[in-house]
C-alpha cells in the first residue's frame, strides 16, 4: 500500500526496512482510506519513516511505542534533530504520529492507552450510576446525564481530592445551582437541579454512593 504513495524502489526499501516497517503498508491504507491526499500522505508517511528511524538509533521496539514515547520524540528528539532521513512537514508530524500509534494499537502491538487512575470524585459517581440504574431502573442515557450534572459540583468543590459531604454547606449548593441557572437554558437548570437532588437523596438514605 505504500506504492499508493511512493514509487521509488529505494524510499520503500527505507520504509519497509525500519523499526516500524511492519506497520507502514497498514499506515498508508489507514491514510488513504481517510481520504488523504497524495502530497499530504506523502509527508505524513515521511514523519512516520523518521520516527522508525529514531526508533531503531534508540533501539525501542515497536511494542514500547506509547504516548510518552512519541512525546520523546517531538519534544526531545525533534527540536535538534540532524537525522539523514526526510521528516516530513513539521504541522503533520504530531498528526502522523497519532496514526501510527492507532494502527499499532489496532494489531495488537502496542499497549492500549493507559486509563487514568480515579479520583474520589470518580468512584462516588460510578456508584451513584450503578445505584441509579439497578435499584431506580433509569436507563443509561438518563445516568450518564445525572453524573455529568453532579461531577460539575463535586470538581467545582474538591477538584482532584478526598469528598467530604458532611462539610458541604447550603450556601455552595445554592451557589452552584443559582450559576447553572444564570448560565443554562431552563430545560438544562432543571435537571441539574433533579440530578443533584437524587444524588443529595440517595446519600442521605446511607446507600453506598
Amino acid at each position: 500500500m505504500l506504492e499508493q504513495f511512493f514509487t521509488y524502489g529505494y524510499v520503500l526499501a527505507r520504509l519497509r526496512g525500519g523499526a516500524l516497517g511492519g506497520i507502514l503498508d497498514d499506515v498508508a491504507a489507514h491514510l488513504e482510506k481517510r481520504g488523504h491526499t497524495p502530497r499530504v500522505g506523502q509527508s505524513y508517511l515521511c514523519a512516520a519513516g523518521h520516527f522508525s528511524h529514531w526508533l531503531d538509533l534508540r533501539r525501542i521496539s515497536p511494542n514500547a511505542v506509547g504516548e510518552v514515547t512519541i512525546a520523546s520524540f517531538l519534544e526531545g528528539h525533534l527540536p535538534r534533530c540532524k537525522c539523514r532521513v526526510p521528516h516530513g512537514l513539521r504541522c503533520h508530524m504530531r498528526a502522523a504520529l497519532d496514526h501510527v500509534l492507532a494502527v499499532l494499537r489496532a494489531r495488537g502491538l502496542a499497549r492500549p492507552p493507559q486509563r487514568p487512575e480515579q479520583t474520589p470524585v470518580d468512584r462516588m459517581l460510578e456508584s451513584f450510576k450503578t445505584y441509579r440504574q439497578n435499584a431506580c431502573g433509569v436507563t443509561d442515557a438518563t445516568s450518564q446525564g445525572n453524573v455529568l450534572h453532579v461531577r460539575r459540583f463535586l470538581v467545582s468543590l474538591y477538584g482532584t481530592g478526598e469528598v467530604d459531604l458532611r462539610r458541604l454547606e447550603p450556601k455552595e449548593l445554592i451557589g452552584f445551582i443559582s450559576e447553572q441557572t444564570r448560565k443554562c437554558s431552563p430545560e438544562t437548570a432543571g435537571l441539574v437541579r433533579t440530578a443533584l437532588r437524587s444524588f443529595f437523596s440517595i446519600h442521605a438514605s446511607r446507600r453506598p454512593v
